[in-house]
């Protein structure tokens, strides 16, 4: 079955409905990642004052584009289905690197470590948002001209392709 942007979107928004926010907030994360102060990341947490993934704007998403790095496990799950949900919208329009962020916040890499972090990130999704990733980088897969569509099919085959029938992502 080939998915589509809109039924990718309903799968994502039915799958991550109601998970909750964890320490780290979104405009932190981006102070996180200029190596700012505790004044500064203070400072930013105050901006994000959403009390659901689904109301962020879609101009911070896009302007936070190196956040999903620097989330803690509980915040990258909070924050993943709104990234996705933005670059199914806006990757044949914007030029923001968030676009490929999204996707390499999925990819497993060379480095056992950092795999290891990630894979512990990975597995905190239910079975129904594993197959929402999934979903979703099956079409950034087929987003040559407008994604790191190479990315997302290794991701694809690193991991992502490794649901169950249950549904179950293992690692």
């Amino acid at each position: 079955m080939v998915e589509t942007i809109e039924s990718t979107i309903e799968a994502i928004r039915a799958a991550f409905r109601g998970v909750p926010r964890g320490e780290i907030t979104l405009h932190e994360a981006e102070v996180i990642d200029s190596y700012g102060t505790a004044k500064e990341r203070a400072a930013a947490r105050r901006r994000d004052t959403e009390e659901r993934w689904e109301e962020i704007p879609d101009k911070q998403i896009e302007e936070c584009s190196n956040a999903l790095s620097h989330l803690d496990p509980q915040s990258w799950r909070y924050y993943l289905p709104r990234y996705m949900e933005w670059t199914l919208v806006h990757h044949t329009t914007s030029r923001s690197i968030t676009v490929d962020h999204t996707i390499y916040a999925l990819l497993l890499g060379g480095d056992a470590s950092i795999n290891d972090y990630l894979r512990a990130r990975y597995r905190q999704l239910t079975p129904e948002q594993s197959r929402a990733v999934s979903r979703f980088l099956q079409i950034m897969a087929r987003a040559d001209e407008h994604a790191d569509a190479g990315a997302a099919g290794e991701a694809l085959q690193k991991y992502w392709h490794k649901l169950s029938v249950a549904g179950q992502v293992e690692g």
